[in-house]
């Protein structure tokens, strides 16, 4: 087993991917990915609640059972959240919170300070009218 794990990890392709994945989050500030995440997670949580409460059960749950299922439902949601792209909700979350322009070319501290100069201006602007 831990042969075909070593293929796998050895394996051009895989380690492409993973090195495609990781510049396409490189100038993304660590507290804009943990939001991002952590919102794709908590809909991908919601999401397997919903799909678990339209399964017909022919006893009801106990309280034990109902509280193993929520966790193994979280720990899936977040394994989800993880992969590579997700369900794509990530992507989307960032782009509204950290949009690409900000994050071509700019360290982190430089685009955060661009943005808050842009939204003061803009303030300023809706301020003078």
């Amino acid at each position: 087993m831990s042969n075909k794990i070593n293929s796998i990890i050895q394996n051009p392709n895989m380690q492409a991917r993973a090195k495609k994945s990781a510049e396409k989050y490189q100038n993304i500030p660590k507290e804009y990915m943990d939001v991002a995440q952590g919102m794709e997670t908590q809909f991908i949580n919601h999401m397997l609640n919903e799909m678990r409460k339209s399964v017909k059960s022919t006893e009801p749950d106990s309280s034990a059972t109902k509280y193993y299922k929520s966790l193994m439902d979280h720990e899936r949601a977040k394994i989800m959240a993880e992969t590579e792209n997700g369900i794509g909700l990530k992507d989307v979350i960032l782009d509204q919170i950290y949009p690409k322009h900000m994050r071509v070319g700019m360290p982190n501290k430089h685009a955060i300070n661009a943005y808050q100069q842009e939204v003061d201006s803009k303030q300023g602007e809706s301020n003078e009218q």
